[in-house]
This record gives C-alpha cells, structure tokens and sequence, in this order.
C-alpha cells in the first residue's frame, strides 16, 4: 500500500470520471487546472527532488471545481464528510 492515499473526495471524484469515461486532460481543462494537478490529487501525493513523495493538499475551491466537473455537488463531497 502507497505511504499517501488520495482523499475520499479524490477518490469519489476518480471514480465519477471513469464512471463517465472522461480523460483527464479534459477533466482538468473542464476544471480550470492542470493535467499534472489533477493526477497528483486523485493520487494523494506529488514527486519532489530526489525521488521523494509528498502529500497533496488542494483548497476547496479547486477541489469543488473538478467535482463539478465530473458533475458532482459540493453537498456529495459534504457528505463524505
């Protein structure tokens, strides 16, 4: 098991894309963000020098954006809690 696990709001967010069959390069446009951003948070983490791994963090806002764009409320991610 990986030492940095995606959020439950990432994982949720994931699973709505594939449900959808939605790549993410267009995810991430949709959303307003990276491509790379986007991998990192579904994720849980991010490379840094060295090889080493770090967690991710994201602000609400972006989070509520890529959920809406794989057509998820702010009261589904409230409701993971």
């Amino acid at each position: 098991m990986d030492e940095f696990e995606p959020t439950a709001a990432a994982r949720l967010i994931e699973a709505r894309r594939g449900d959808q069959r939605l790549s993410v390069r267009k995810a991430a446009m949709t959303a307003g963000i990276s491509e790379g951003r986007w991998r990192q948070v579904a994720k849980g983490y991010q490379a840094a020098a060295g090889g080493a791994r770090l967690p991710v963090t994201v602000r609400p806002a972006p989070l509520a954006r890529m959920a809406a764009a794989v057509g998820l409320t702010a009261a589904d991610l409230r409701s993971l809690g």
